[in-house]
């Protein structure tokens, strides 16, 4: 048992490094045939990343660019220094076959050619090669350190002897081998081609409550890709994939499909990742519906005993309101629709009464729960083509289970559980009640197409910047998008254009309108001063939207600088001609002589009003050295600005001088390194 874990453990090691490497390669490839009925004598082509890019044209004897344009290199790949002659004359030396036809079919093969392989940890693992096989089996192979052969098979030694004499031509082997690597760098196959994805719906083949919702991926290039069919941005199990195929011009294609219940309205969306891709693509199955909801209860103790909504692309745009027994439009404004959505042809009362009729209750309270259950409306899904694909229904359930569903075609009603029949025959019947029904539901497509939720709301986005609550040398960078509809979205903060890991995400939250906001953070260092922004994909916007934090926030550390010598010099100021005013009283007093001011002053302490500050008194107090205070008496204290004044002087500010002209420097705390 524990050799069979260790063994696991190994496996998945050694198949999460493949998954890791990132791998490029070019090959050319031999084969030659002695009997060659059907099949060529000979073929070869040159395959680059699994993508043919020339191959060997034997009615011209000569190679042909494939299926790439001309931008995909600047130059050809140099050809392998041995012809088409040498090769088919190889192939009949081994097969002892003459110039004739031989009896037998034998097959020679080569590959020739470079990897670059580029491991996790960044370094560049390079392999050249030069291999033949003889009837299916290993034959021989060059070795480019040594210019020497390595035979594979007890039937190349003579091969072996002879190559190893052929100096010149092993050089060349070795040059060839050497240019090979510069070469896959000028391949320009390495601009990547993106996917075109597409969602569609169709209807499973075992089961009509079924639907499959299939992913494709198609033109991509290179051949690695990751696709998934999510729910509410979770990835779906057990899906079923046609794997990665080829196309005809050298891209890729895959699908992935999953079997939904039809009565499914949730969120469905194809994620896919691929090398082409700055960010995954994510493509909504767009489809639109409205759906009328309504439930009646028997015993309705905390719950109200009816209630209803309408429902248009998981938006709620009216509800029913018990207390005044009327529809109520939800928090949707006059411009969400032209005209209000038709209303289905039955009131409160008759569904209450379809309540108590199935439950046998009479008008007093039922002594047992039950529960009626209806969804009627309409759905329109667009499919890949561009065509349409409308639906409408009107079903009903009963204590959790299927009862009842109207066909809208032939007018009918359609028993989905054996207590229904009865209710069946009873509506089959209301034909009139029928035709209402069909008419509704005709109707209910045209209102989908003037319902504005359609157009969506692209989002308002926003890049600000917080202390951190732990630490004082750290920043939280937030964006914040708002306002946005419909409700799935991508967000990240980036550094330099790469997403930063380790975000804090709020999720999607509704707002008060009916659309919706998400909130990312991040904490940084407050000395980086990078390149951080906000980018946001959204189904409104023709290409993402990205919002650059400028990083300019106010340097409150040297602004507090400026500040405090500011209020320095204005207190200075104010102490001097406070002192002089002071001299220049007590001398009046004194009838303009001038008397021991200081044992003057000893004796009392007088106090001014300064004109400047009205209601602000100054002493002067020479056994204490020259110092100033302000106090302001009761009824100015109770005014915003004589507090903010007070405060400002006791903390050495002035009032004039404004340390919070930035928002920012309320809240950040600048660290010395």
């Amino acid at each position: 048992m524990c050799l069979r874990f260790v063994f696991i453990i190994l496996l998945f090691h050694s198949f999460l490094g493949d998954a890791l490497q990132e791998k490029h390669y070019l090959h050319f490839k031999f084969t030659a045939l002695s009997k060659a009925n059907t099949l060529p004598e000979f073929s070869a082509e040159a395959v680059a990343d699994d993508r043919q890019i020339i191959h060997y044209n034997n009615e011209d004897q000569s190679w042909v660019r494939s299926s790439l344009t001309e931008d995909d290199w600047t130059e050809a790949p140099a050809l392998p220094p041995d012809s088409r002659d040498w090769f088919i004359h190889q192939m009949k030396t081994l097969s002892n076959c003459t110039n004739t036809q031989c009896s037998e079919l034998h097959v020679l093969q080569r590959i020739i050619g470079c990897e670059l392989k580029k491991l996790p940890d960044g370094t560049m693992n390079l392999t050249v090669f030069d291999e033949y096989g003889f009837d299916g089996e290993d034959f021989i192979a060059f070795n480019s350190g040594t210019l020497q052969w390595i035979d594979k098979n007890p039937k190349a030694k003579e091969t072996k002897i002879k190559w190893d004499q052929q100096t010149k031509r092993n050089e060349l082997l070795q040059h060839f081998l050497k240019t090979c690597m510069n070469w896959i760098s000028t391949f320009n196959n390495m601009k990547k081609t993106p996917p075109d994805v597409h969602v569609f719906v169709r209807k499973a083949p075992d089961d009509q409550n079924k639907q499959v919702l299939t992913c494709l991926a198609t033109g991509f290039y290179p051949r690695d890709i990751k696709m998934n069919i999510r729910l509410y941005r979770n990835i779906i199990k057990d899906q079923t994939s046609s794997e990665i195929r080829p196309n005809a011009d050298g891209s890729f294609q895959m699908r992935s499909s999953v079997e939904i219940d039809r009565n499914h309205k949730d969120f469905y969306d194809c994620f896919v990742i691929h090398s082409s891709l700055t960010e995954p693509a994510v493509v909504e199955w767009e489809k639109h519906y409205l759906h009328f909801k309504f439930t009646a209860l028997s015993k309705a103790n905390t719950l109200p005993e009816f209630s209803a909504e309408a429902v248009a692309d998981g938006r709620q745009i009216i509800h029913y309101n018990n207390e005044d027994q009327s529809w109520v439009r939800s928090s949707l404004t006059e411009d969400d629709w032209t005209e209000a959505p038709a209303l289905p042809p039955d009131s409160r009362d008759w569904f209450i009464h379809q309540r108590k009729t199935l439950s046998n209750c009479t008008n007093t309270q039922c002594s047992e729960f039950h529960v009626l259950q209806r969804i009627i409306g309409c759905e329109m899904k667009k499919l890949p083509d561009g065509t349409e694909s409308l639906r409408a229904f009107d079903e009903y359930g009963f204590d959790g289970e299927d009862f009842i569903t109207f066909n809208f075609g032939t007018l009918q009603w359609i028993d989905k559980n054996p207590k229904a029949k009865e209710t069946k025959m009873k509506w089959d019947q209301q034909t009139k009640r029928n035709e209402l029904l069909q008419h509704y539901l005709k109707t209910c497509m045209n209102w989908i197409s003037t319902f504005n939720n359609t157009q969506k709301t692209p989002p308002d986005v926003h890049v600000f910047v917080r202390k951190a609550p732990d630490d004082q040398c750290k920043l939280v960078l937030s964006c914040l998008v708002t306002g946005f509809y419909p409700r799935d979205i991508k967000m990240n903060i980036r550094l330099y254009r790469n997403i930063i890991k380790d975000q804090t995400s709020s999720e999607i939250r509704p707002n008060a309108d009916g659309s919706f906001q998400m909130r990312s953070s991040v904490e940084i260092d407050r000395n980086h001063k990078e390149f951080y922004d906000c980018f946001v994909i959204h189904s409104s916007l023709t290409e993402p939207a990205v919002v650059e934090w400028d990083g300019n926030y106010a340097d409150c550390e040297t602004e507090s600088q400026w500040a405090l010598k500011a209020v320095l010099i204005t207190v200075s100021v104010v102490l001097v001609l406070i002192v002089s005013y002071c001299i220049y009283r007590r001398k009046l007093l004194n009838g303009g002589q001038s008397s021991g001011y200081g044992d003057r002053t000893r004796r009392e302490m007088r106090t001014e009003h300064h004109p400047s500050h009205k209601g602000q008194k100054s002493s002067y107090d020479v056994e204490n050295g020259a110092k100033m205070s302000l106090h302001s008496d009761r009824e100015e204290m109770s005014s915003p600005e004589s507090k903010r004044r007070v405060w400002y002087f006791k903390n050495g500010s002035s009032p004039h001088t404004n340390i919070s002209g930035s928002p920012r420097c309320e809240q950040l705390v600048f660290c010395t390194s």
